[in-house]
């Protein structure tokens, strides 16, 4: 016997927030490509998009296996 039972509302709202939480860092990740693109440093970036500097130089650093078309898909994957 489960301990929980099921409540369908409550994982359904775990899935939507997890979708919710991967769509913004999908964002993120696109923007930083954008500005990749326009010759901007990691510094700048991150500046830019309010993010610690550590995590935009991680996205830039597995960006920089896709140049010069971005993927952001397989970059979302890498992380």
């Amino acid at each position: 016997m489960l301990d929980k039972e099921y409540n369908e509302a409550e994982v359904k709202e775990l899935f939507l927030a997890d979708g919710r939480e991967q769509g913004i860092e999908q964002t993120l990740v696109t923007l930083i490509c954008k500005k990749l693109v326009k010759g901007k440093t990691v510094k700048v970036i991150a500046e830019e998009v309010e993010e610690p500097v550590e995590y935009v130089t991680k996205v830039c650093k597995i960006a920089s296996k896709y140049l010069p078309d971005y993927d952001v898909n397989r970059i979302m994957a890498e992380l």
